[in-house]
């Protein structure tokens, strides 16, 4: 009962102890062996028979589980606690549950106890226990447990540091006593024998544990923790007594100075880390040192920051430093490459031509070479200047107003422009970006600004140039306008009088004759023609051209058009196909332009084709516009003259020009005239294969915003080649 009572004590101060690795298991390793003592010692004090082995049986129940609790504890202890799954611990419980449930059921199969034989001495008050077969198997299973838990504890011994191979022995030790007591009862030899000791062997164990828990603060300072803190950190710690000899060292630190950690031990720090033993020996006793330490491995270099802390005893005397090495090669990498960032950047700053600068509140932190140049300020009077200081009078209030809402956090245009004026007084256009940042660990404003003064100088110039340009042009289709109207006047005389003369009515011309007056008509008609286009050109770029759109069908546009250039097709024996998708196709134009577009369309179409050529006239309706196109399989257009048909006085080539005459202004008038409708046009064409030409007109009215005006009948001078090859002027009065 005493060493029950023992036992309850320890089992006291390990309940205190149970959130600790391994506490709680080892509180009821105490319980089973509590349990174990006071049945055991309520057997020996009990009479008769069947009182003991009713003890005996309930002793089963500390006595099973002690080996199993034994062999718990020593796995967390030695940091095997990945093999107690639950799985492990019913197998591990299988054999002593069955052995208790026999020995609870002895009497029906004596398999545990097969006799019970009392002493001849009566006053003893023991009996011999005769053991069946199920009983030597509880022996073996327990014997199995007691080696694993012994094995184990010497295995962790061995790995384990001089001050955790302490806590193993002491708990080798404390196995050896069960062992002991359980084959002394076995081979009934002692004192008393019969009576089971072994409990007394782990009351011995039990009281060693305990001396081990006050000495050497078992269950505090576990080999787990010490290999989580030590072995799994990934900074080098190294511990150097008075010497400079290594006394303990981890892993990382192993590898930092490529010796293995098993003979790392016992090592001179000077052998290994000269700079290191050095810096030890300097720093002494007066506290904390750090340093960096470069090292290399494997034609690297690496660097570390050294902390190096002395170590003393209770009484402050000294016995050796604790060495941690922190890996900073990746940091210093990084700062290399952050300072080869930041002088690359400072560089590209310092050489842009561009100003930056950067400010907090009103005032200069940093200015660039640019800055300096453009404001005429150094850097020195900058950094003590405002912003303001430099910004045109007229501008002051706008910048200061924007500075003001940075600052608050509120919206503030990102980019805009502004005026500097500089030192010598000069005024200077400003294009400003600004950014928000992080500048010497307070938050600033990243300027960058570009001088605009030239650009703004030459879109001045530009813009003065572009009015004069439009005035000299305006002038010039006045002048041209003015000059067509005085020159068509006596044009029409001259080809009316020259008509009278060819029709012979006041009487008959000689062939010499004829043939003058011939000359003077086809030129004079000629001659009209471009003044007649010059005229339309001029009106159309002097927005003089009256333009009234309406709705009508292409069909009978196109009956007109026909008959007045089937005469041009009959004569070269061309063939003139005219389609429509359907014959009430409407479309909303100037009736008179469009028939102009059509008619100097199928006139060029005509003229640029050989004899018995074709032209084709299709219109479709595609997304709500007219799409006309003229075809001819003629004489081609190159790419290059394709980019510059449509512009006055531009023939294909000067020997088209010989071949075919023309005044170059059809095709620039048709181009005006669609873009007066918000159409588009544009030519297909290959030089020998023949030419597409292409443009469209709105189908509907809603597009024109036009006031309705009143127009007089309108003439378009038209015209077609007689049977003798002379022009004869057509009038199409068109109301």
């Amino acid at each position: 009962m005493a060493s029950a009572l023992l036992s309850f004590l320890i089992a006291l101060t390990l309940w205190y102890r149970r959130t600790s690795l391994g506490g709680l298991t080892l509180f009821l390793l105490m319980l089973a062996i509590i349990e174990w003592q006071v049945c055991a010692s309520l057997e020996s004090i009990a009479v008769g028979i069947p009182a003991k082995v009713f003890w005996s049986k309930i002793c089963y129940v500390g006595t099973l589980s002690t080996p199993v609790l034994l062999l718990v504890f020593s796995m967390q202890y030695a940091n095997l606690e990945k093999w107690l799954t639950r799985r492990n611990l019913i197998l591990l419980s299988l054999t002593p549950v069955s052995v208790f449930i026999l020995a609870i059921t002895n009497e029906w199969h004596y398999l545990i106890w097969t006799s019970f034989t009392p002493l001849s001495d009566p006053s003893l008050n023991t009996i011999v226990y005769g053991h069946g077969p199920a009983f030597w198997v509880m022996i073996a299973y327990s014997y199995m447990l007691l080696v694993a838990s012994t094995l184990i504890i010497f295995r962790s011994r061995q790995k384990s540091r001089q001050i955790y191979r302490r806590q193993s022995e002491l708990m080798i030790l404390a196995l050896l006593f069960p062992w002991l007591g359980n084959i002394l009862y076995l081979l009934k030899v002692g004192l008393f024998p019969g009576q089971d000791i072994t409990v007394l062997g782990f009351t011995v164990a039990g009281i060693m544990l305990s001396f081990n828990l006050h000495q050497f603060k078992f269950l505090d300072l576990v080999p787990m923790a010490r290999g989580k803190l030590m072995e799994e950190m990934q900074d080098g710690l190294l511990v150097v007594d008075s010497r400079g000899r290594i006394a303990d060292a981890n892993h990382e630190a192993a590898d930092i100075v490529s010796v293995h950690s098993d003979k790392l031990v016992g090592k001179h720090i000077d052998d290994l880390l000269p700079d290191l033993g050095s810096a030890i020996k300097g720093a002494g006793l007066q506290g904390a040192a750090s340093r960096e330490l470069e090292i290399v491995k494997e034609n690297s270099k690496y660097t570390y920051n050294t902390k190096i802390t002395p170590l003393a005893g209770l009484e402050g005397d000294p016995f050796g430093h604790l060495v941690l090495l922190h890996d900073v090669t990746g940091l210093k990498r990084v700062e290399e490459i952050l300072r080869e960032s930041e002088e690359k950047y400072r560089a590209i700053v310092e050489s842009s031509h561009d100003v930056v600068f950067i400010y907090r509140g009103d005032r200069f932190l940093f200015a660039n070479n640019s800055a300096s140049e453009i404001t005429g300020y150094s850097r020195d009077e900058l950094y003590n200047m405002s912003v303001l200081n430099v910004v045109h009078p007229d501008e002051r209030e706008k910048l200061a107003e924007i500075i003001r809402k940075r600052q608050n956090g509120e919206y503030a245009p990102q980019k805009y422009e502004t005026l500097i004026l500089t030192r010598s007084g000069e005024t200077r256009y400003m294009e400003m970006a600004t950014s928000a940042i992080t500048y010497e660990g307070e938050s600033a404003f990243l300027v960058s600004a570009r001088d605009t003064t030239e650009r703004k100088n030459a879109e001045k110039r530009l813009i003065e140039a572009k009015i004069r340009a439009e005035d000299a042009d305006r002038i010039k289709s006045e002048f041209l306008a003015n000059m067509s109207h005085e020159l068509r006047t006596p044009m029409n005389a001259i080809i009316g009088f020259a008509q009278l003369l060819k029709a012979q009515d006041y009487g008959d011309l000689s062939e010499k004759q004829d043939k003058y007056v011939s000359n003077v008509l086809q030129s004079g008609t000629h001659l009209l023609e471009l003044i007649n286009g010059i005229l339309d050109l001029s009106k159309v770029e002097a927005c003089e051209m009256k333009f009234k759109p309406e709705l009508f069908y292409l069909s009978a546009v196109f009956h007109e058009i026909g008959l007045l250039v089937q005469p041009l097709a009959r004569k070269k024996h061309i063939t003139l196909d005219i389609n429509l998708e359907t014959e009430d196709i409407e479309t909303c134009a100037d009736r008179l332009k469009f028939k102009q577009i059509m008619y100097n369309l199928l006139s060029n179409a005509i003229k640029f084709t050989p004899e018995h050529g074709c032209v084709w006239v299709t219109a479709t309706d595609v997304d709500g516009s007219i799409r006309v196109s003229v075809k001819d399989n003629g004489i081609g257009i190159s790419k290059s003259a394709q980019k510059s048909i449509f512009e006055p006085f531009k023939q294909v080539d000067s020997s088209t020009t010989r071949a075919y005459g023309g005044t170059g202004l059809g095709l620039a008038l048709v181009k005006k005239f669609v873009e007066m409708h918000n159409g588009e046009i544009h030519v297909d064409s290959e030089e020998g294969k023949g030419s597409v030409f292409t443009f469209t007109v709105p189908r509907t009215c809603e597009h024109f915003q036009y006031p309705e005006t009143s127009e007089s009948e309108g003439e378009v001078n038209l015209s077609e080649e007689d049977d003798d090859g002379e022009k004869v002027p057509i009038r199409a009065y068109i109301n």
